[in-house]
């Protein structure tokens, strides 16, 4: 009920099926550097699940039984280097990953954020009078540049595309996919247009754009991108038969191409 009166306001919805965030913090104190875990630094760990809690925003944090050597870590993160950080994130799968440098500049904190999405990544830059401002903005931050690209936005390549989905075999996958597609907040009209060799033709009205469904249902995986090529080389028809049976659904007019994935 509540999705729906959102939908008919025509405002921001993110459905739950959202991102898993791995946060990377560096904390450079008087005290030292660390970086923050549940093992290194309870409270303030604590800090960064409950904001992510009340942000509604999964979330990961560093396991020393992973990653015993923490000192490299540390060297990483405050040096910035991407590609050791993104090696050291892969045994966690997220989904995104957030990297925080916070350090010690007189009565306040200087703290730097960045966002890697698979997609690119974002920065952001602030100052906090207390640690915990530092890893609530941080926290802030990574959902709301998530939510622009995940949450529907009104009016941001809203309108109504063809989208062809292939591995169709059965009338129950037609159910399960037609039930998945109107589930997302990011749909607001599903209609199938064409069907024919387990394929099927769907014109999606979407309140945002295709980057955002192709992000929202990548997910999950159970409906894959592939690429025209691709749905060419799975077709069990030639291009003879398609010009020989035009009812068939054409790939050519499709916007984007998923195969389903069956449980």
């Amino acid at each position: 009920g509540v999705k729906n009166l959102l939908r008919r306001l025509n405002t921001q919805v993110w459905d739950a099926n959202r991102p898993k965030v791995l946060f990377w913090v560096a904390l450079e104190s008087r005290n030292g550097r660390t970086l923050i875990t549940q093992e290194s630094n309870a409270p303030l760990s604590k800090v960064l699940t409950d904001q992510s809690e009340e942000r509604g925003l999964p979330y990961q944090l560093p396991d020393f039984n992973i990653h015993p050597a923490t000192d490299t870590l540390f060297s990483d993160i405050w040096g910035g280097f991407t590609q050791q950080i993104i090696a050291a994130s892969e045994p966690y799968e997220p989904d995104a990953v957030a990297v925080g440098k916070i350090r010690a500049s007189g009565n306040s904190w200087r703290v730097e954020w960045r966002l890697f999405t698979g997609m690119g990544s974002v920065w952001h830059s602030t100052t906090a009078t207390t640690l915990r401002e530092a890893l609530q903005e941080g926290v802030h931050f990574t959902a709301e540049e998530l939510s622009k690209r995940y949450a529907s936005q009104v009016g941001q390549g809203a309108g109504t595309y063809q989208v062809m989905v292939s591995n169709v075999k059965r009338v129950q996958d037609y159910a399960a996919i037609s039930n998945y597609l109107n589930g997302l907040s990011l749909t607001s009209k599903v209609r199938v247009a064409q069907s024919a060799d387990q394929r099927i033709l769907f014109e999606l009205t979407l309140r945002g754009g295709l980057d955002q469904l192709r992000a929202n249902l990548a997910l999950d995986g159970r409906l894959k991108e592939e690429s025209f090529f691709g749905l060419q080389q799975t077709s069990s028809y030639s291009q003879k038969a398609v010009t020989d049976q035009p009812e068939k659904p054409s790939t050519e007019q499709a916007d984007a191409y998923f195969r389903w994935q069956a449980n």
